[in-house]
């Protein structure tokens, strides 16, 4: 199978279809189309999870449902009860959810979903400041004065400073510069978003939660499903936003801040005390 199939196959995988779905629309054994997304995973091109998700909402609470119900997860057991609540789910769709199941709540792919969620709103927010303010402006302009101290402070205490200050902004101080600067950097984002400002800014505090128990795992604290979901809504909606800013601004993405970002504030930080 050459190099265009499976990029063609992982495609279509992170455009929602399932396995099943693939293999039929492109003709192809199931078999091979799992070969070549276990491959993609391997080269790092998906996570486990994208595969397992691809698989819809509802048909994975059904499955769970009726694992709880039979206190079994083999598949002959599984398929009455699914058939019984009007489930439908194609054997291989089964097969390939039960094969996958843990990593629903896989520690490594949710660190990877908020690590690229909290990147890609750093650069969002940067690049929409930017072209509203200017280069020489937006940080006096569009960044509050409590966030630009926080980023002083962290500046100092680090060990190995990096030369902008809004490296250090965590995610709390992001969503407090939504909060100021909601007309501006709305813009760009989903219009269901847009449309609910406080719902979104609920959703970032939430992220953020999820965000200190990927960075402090010794407190033992198990994702959920549903945390999943969560995490993979909220990044679909970043993605859409960065590339809608950048197309509008001109500008690449900035990738100088992603150590720092990701790495300088695992502990706790004076940018909680901007979310109030």
């Amino acid at each position: 199978m050459n190099r265009d199939s499976r990029i063609q196959t992982t495609n279509l995988l992170l455009q929602g279809k399932s396995p099943s779905q693939i293999a039929d629309e492109l003709h192809i054994p199931l078999g091979v189309i799992l070969n070549q997304l276990y491959r993609a995973v391997g080269q790092g091109h998906l996570r486990r999870s994208d595969i397992l998700f691809s698989i819809e909402d509802d048909v994975r609470r059904a499955i769970e449902n009726a694992i709880s119900e039979s206190g079994s997860s083999e598949p002959r057991k599984l398929r009455p009860l699914l058939a019984k609540s009007g489930t439908k789910v194609s054997r291989e769709d089964l097969e390939v959810y039960l094969r996958l199941r843990d990593a629903r709540v896989d520690l490594g792919d949710m660190y990877e979903f908020v690590r690229e969620t909290e990147l890609r709103l750093h650069d969002y927010i940067r690049t929409a400041l930017i072209a509203e303010y200017g280069e020489a402006e937006w940080w006096r302009k569009g960044v509050p004065l409590p966030v630009r101290e926080d980023c002083a402070v962290m500046n100092e205490r680090d060990s190995e400073p990096v030369g902008s200050l809004y490296c250090y902004t965590t995610l709390m101080n992001l969503r407090f510069i939504l909060d100021r600067e909601w007309s501006v950097l709305s813009k760009n984002l989903p219009g269901g978003v847009r449309a609910d400002k406080q719902q979104f800014l609920a959703d970032l505090s939430r992220l953020n939660r999820i965000r200190n128990i990927v960075m402090h795992p010794v407190k033992g604290i198990m994702f959920t499903a549903d945390d999943f979901d969560f995490v993979r809504r909220v990044r679909r909606q970043l993605l859409h936003a960065d590339a809608n800013v950048h197309s509008a601004s001109g500008r690449p993405a900035d990738e100088s801040c992603s150590k720092a970002v990701v790495e300088a504030h695992t502990a706790d930080d004076p940018g909680q005390r901007t979310a109030a």
